[in-house]
């Protein structure tokens, strides 16, 4: 089910999710600029005192998410089905995949030293080595396939990160599962008990507790321990009143990550009359939070810890002219501020 993500996704795809490891694991190194694709197709970048600017004009590529630099920038070209690397001086480098699949746009340093992702397509999970170079371990077949998934022998693994195990973890969103990669390639899957073709696994991120955190499309935050105990958390429903009957309706939730306070915040889209639209925040120990601070004509999709700290995340806002790409960042105490991108 290679499904878009909203509109905004649709328009943009843009997926934020933090390609280093989380700021709570001591080996990983500070979030410094963040970077990402304008829709004049700019390269642009957030710098630690939170200012945006343009940082390269008329970039090649599409950059689909809010990446940190480490310290160069690792890239999913979609169209030409490759990997490219930006580094420091701006000089690119070109990776081709084997399979020559779809290429993920979440690529995620691994406790092994090398470049993990996913290819949604091929069913497949990637890594590039500096050493040994591209090594790719395909999806057992046949395992964890969720409810009425659209095709049962298709997986596709979408967001991937690295566990408190230090392993790789990643989500199946035809599969309806949750996957687990060791360094050297061995694949476990864990079936979600509540995930089917509307509620499918989508974004994931190592909470603070030693647990594994995901999304679920149809409103709930999954939680799965490394053992694979998993436990599902219902984000409360908005009523929504059509004539004398009344229906509560539930958010899609779409990327996760975990914050800079020890909580897990994640990105409400796609409600109905713009009931959800907008940041929440999930406790260790399950109690949520909603931040209704953007429009009903908003529809954020991906979010990531920025180098001050705050929580970034971009949106696409509907306007009589089309889809308008916006940044939005929130403090741990739910202040938040919304940013047009650079022209």
């Amino acid at each position: 089910m290679s499904r878009s993500i909203g509109v905004a996704a649709a328009a943009f795809a843009i997926l934020l999710q933090l390609v280093a490891a989380r700021a709570e694991q001591n080996t990983s190194p500070p979030v410094t600029n963040l970077y990402i694709s304008n829709s004049n197709g700019d390269l642009d970048v957030v710098t630690g005192d939170g200012m945006i600017a343009v940082a390269e004009r008329n970039f090649p590529f599409r950059l689909g998410e809010l990446t940190p630099a480490a310290p160069s920038i690792w890239i999913a070209d979609y169209k030409s089905k490759q990997m490219v690397i930006r580094y420091p001086t701006g000089s690119l480098k070109t990776l081709s995949m084997a399979t020559q699949a779809e290429v993920s746009s979440h690529i995620v340093d691994g406790p092994d030293g090398c470049h993990w992702f996913t290819e949604g397509l091929a069913d497949v999970i990637g890594k590039y080595c500096d050493g040994s170079g591209l090594t790719e371990y395909p999806l057992p077949n046949g395992i964890a396939t969720a409810p009425g998934s659209f095709d049962k022998s298709h997986k596709d693994p979408n967001n991937i990160v690295v566990g408190p195990d230090s392993n790789m973890w990643f989500t199946e969103s035809d599969g309806g599962a949750i996957g687990r990669i060791t360094p050297k390639g061995k694949i476990t899957q864990f079936m979600v008990p509540r995930a089917n073709m509307a509620n499918a696994p989508f974004g994931i991120a190592s909470g603070p507790d030693g647990n594994i955190w995901f999304t679920l499309f149809g409103g709930y935050i999954g939680r799965i321990t490394p053992e694979g105990e998993v436990k599902e958390y219902a984000v409360p429903p908005k009523m929504l009143k059509a004539g004398k009957q009344v229906f509560p309706v539930r958010p899609e939730i779409d990327s996760i990550t975990s914050g800079p306070d020890g909580n897990l915040w994640f990105t409400e889209a796609e409600s109905v009359q713009g009931q959800h639209d907008g940041i929440a925040r999930i406790t260790p120990s399950g109690k949520i939070t909603e931040y209704i601070d953007l429009p009903p004509t908003c529809y954020p999709s991906g979010i990531t810890v920025g180098p001050d700290e705050k929580l970034w995340f971009t949106f696409d806002e509907v306007s009589k002219g089309g889809l308008i790409l916006k940044i939005g960042s929130i403090t741990s105490q739910g202040k938040s501020a919304i940013y047009d991108m650079p022209q």
